[in-house]
């Protein structure tokens, strides 16, 4: 899922994502998340070093993580669209937020912490860790610092409430 991202394809890992989201465990989840997130963004640019597709000039992660390329998306037949939607945002949301080549986009990281708020209220196993990292990961991010998975070695057990 990895290498396949960064050769810019993201449809397995999302429905990997998917498919993984209520039957794993949560820091298991978000580390899988982060993991698959950390492959390199190999995107045609042009002679300035910006991302080229087209005539746009921006990030395709970060369109994608803003749900700007939704309505374009459709999700496979059989599965929730809102959960694939979500999944596949945050997907793109991590990928932009933690490459070190690029500026963390404020807005973006916006959004992930609204997408890890919505997951939130899917797993109530899961609420605490996933409520930490939408207040963690998008501070982390946007100071450089590598997103933490909740839970590891800091006491969070994921069946508290939203602390």
């Amino acid at each position: 899922m990895h290498h396949e991202l960064a050769l810019g394809k993201a449809d397995f890992a999302v429905a990997h994502l998917r498919d993984t989201f209520t039957g794993t465990d949560v820091g298991t989840w978000l580390s899988a998340l982060v993991f698959i997130a950390s492959a390199p963004y190999y995107h045609a640019h042009d002679p300035e070093g910006r991302d080229f597709d087209g005539g746009h000039d921006h990030d395709h992660r970060a369109a994608v993580a803003l749900g700007r390329t939704d309505a374009e998306q459709r999700p496979p037949q059989g599965v929730d669209p809102v959960l694939h939607l979500r999944v596949r945002r945050l997907l793109h949301a991590v990928w932009q937020l933690t490459d070190p080549l690029v500026l963390p986009d404020v807005k973006v990281a916006e959004r992930l912490r609204f997408e890890l708020e919505q997951l939130s209220n899917l797993r109530p196993s899961g609420t605490a860790l996933l409520w930490r990292a939408s207040r963690d990961w998008p501070t982390d991010a946007l100071a450089g610092r590598p997103l933490r998975i909740p839970g590891d070695g800091d006491g969070e057990d994921g069946d508290g409430g939203r602390g």
